[in-house]
């Protein structure tokens, strides 16, 4: 079976970010005051309904159910484009639907900054307390997992035979844009990638996520500007990263 475009990208000898692609993208917004998902629904379809065209749904959650767990969802008809609305949470997201689609960071970050645009206008007393950043890259290859360890681990792991499966966990704290205190994780795994109409093919996959703490979301309330400081910079932070746990 072959994908809708006829295009299989190449299985990779190699993890770097130059064989690496996109699969995912994330920005993602803590409130420190409940979003009115009822009374917000119909604002966000008037306002974005071009984007997020396909059905929405809306899941009648307790309010004493976590409140980050999603109450409403909406997305493109095409699936690439994402929405998840819970009481203190907002996941804007896109995702790799066929081999061709690529997203850039830059292009995602100006869509997920016209999002939070729009979004404060629409409900100008939200609260933004907390603030996060997601992607993940990935690149075919038929042993992942011998793969990732080759980059990153030592020889007895390298040389471990019929390694099938591996996770690599890096976490640490820093000072983003001499402003944000933030938690960065970079995760490498070997995985599948399963997209529609085509066949599961093995992956190494790197996730990294960057994200304001959450000891400081009660006495954090970000605006417009401060979103677009750290989309910015957090696009930049990850791709630093990478590189240089990657390069040679």
């Amino acid at each position: 079976m072959s994908t809708p475009s006829g295009v299989i990208h190449q299985v990779a000898q190699q993890l770097s970010v130059e064989t690496l692609r996109f699969n995912a993208f994330q920005g993602i917004l803590f409130t420190s005051t409940q979003i009115p998902t009822a009374r917000i629904l119909g604002r966000l379809l008037e306002r974005f309904g071009d984007r997020f065209n396909g059905a929405p749904t809306v899941l009648p959650i307790p309010l004493e159910v976590n409140p980050d767990i999603p109450r409403i969802m909406l997305q493109s008809a095409d699936n690439r484009w994402g929405l998840e609305v819970g009481l203190a949470r907002i996941n804007f997201r896109w995702a790799q639907m066929t081999d061709d689609q690529q997203m850039q960071p830059t292009e995602f970050r100006d869509h997920f900054l016209r999002f939070v645009e729009g979004l404060l206008q629409i409900e100008p007393g939200m609260q933004i307390g907390r603030l996060a950043y997601a992607l993940t890259r990935y690149v075919l290859s038929e042993m992942p997992a011998s793969l990732i360890a080759e980059h990153l681990c030592r020889d007895k792991i390298v040389q471990r035979p019929n390694l099938e499966n591996l996770e690599v966990h890096i976490h640490t704290r820093k000072r983003l844009a001499n402003a944000f205190e933030v938690n960065e994780w970079t995760r490498f795994k070997s995985g599948m990638l399963n997209l529609p109409n085509t066949p599961s093919r093995k992956i190494a996959l790197v996730e990294q996520d960057i994200n304001t703490l959450a000891e400081n979301a009660a006495a954090t309330h970000f605006g417009i500007d401060d979103v677009r400081r750290f989309a910015e910079f957090s696009s930049r932070e990850v791709a630093e990263t990478l590189g240089s746990l990657l390069e040679n």
